[in-house]
């Protein structure tokens, strides 16, 4: 069911500014950084930023061989099941970037010139240079960097439409572009069936199948 029809908002996807998704099942679309980066609005930008902000200091840990923390700064690339977008065949469950995946593409972008040269500074860059990253995984690992974004984006839309947030949710890890670190907080945040949502806009050129 869309979650346009589960909330009763009455409207088609041509309404809203948000994707429609199914609140059980992923839609096959994909977060695209590379069309992120060419988008001039503010949330674009916003989300640009915090997606290089994360690749710079992934470089800035690899370069000088501090090894284990920029694997460890990997490891949060994965598993999000929020905004219903991907390639899962039944119930949404997440692909993401898990630790054996974590572990090959880690290990491929030490090896490439890529990291070398300093080429890699956004997540489109790693599905080019590293073959192991397809569209998929670059549109989890982005969800990721980028969840502070989608958080308040979600906020601003059910607010609008008068969708009723819970409040105290475990956010998931989000990106501290300030302090270049992981962080965890409550948050407010769309709940259906137990299961937290995140939605994402269209229309911003950040999307392919």
């Amino acid at each position: 069911m869309r979650l346009s029809m589960f909330f009763q908002l009455g409207v088609t996807q041509h309404e809203i500014d948000f994707v429609d998704i199914d609140i059980e099942n992923d839609t096959p679309l994909f977060i695209d950084p590379h069309f992120l980066v060419t988008r001039t609005d503010a949330w674009s930008r916003d989300a640009t930023t915090s997606i290089r902000s994360f690749f710079r200091h992934f470089l800035a840990l690899v370069r000088p061989g501090e090894r284990d923390q920029a694997f460890d700064l990997f490891l949060h690339l994965r598993e999000p099941n929020e905004t219903r977008l991907g390639l899962s065949r039944a119930r949404s469950r997440g692909r993401g970037v898990g630790h054996e995946d974590a572990r090959k593409i880690f290990d491929s972008l030490l090896e490439s010139k890529a990291v070398e040269t300093g080429l890699v500074d956004d997540i489109e860059d790693c599905r080019i240079f590293v073959e192991r990253v397809d569209k998929d995984k670059a549109s989890d690992m982005t969800t990721n960097i980028i969840r502070s974004q989608l958080i308040r984006y979600t906020k601003r839309q059910c607010q609008l439409w008068k969708i009723p947030l819970t409040p105290d949710v475990p956010s998931g890890k989000m990106w501290n572009r300030a302090d270049k670190r992981w962080e965890e907080m409550y948050e407010e945040m769309l709940v259906v069936s137990g299961n937290k949502l995140l939605l994402v806009p269209k229309g911003k050129g950040a999307f392919r199948r």
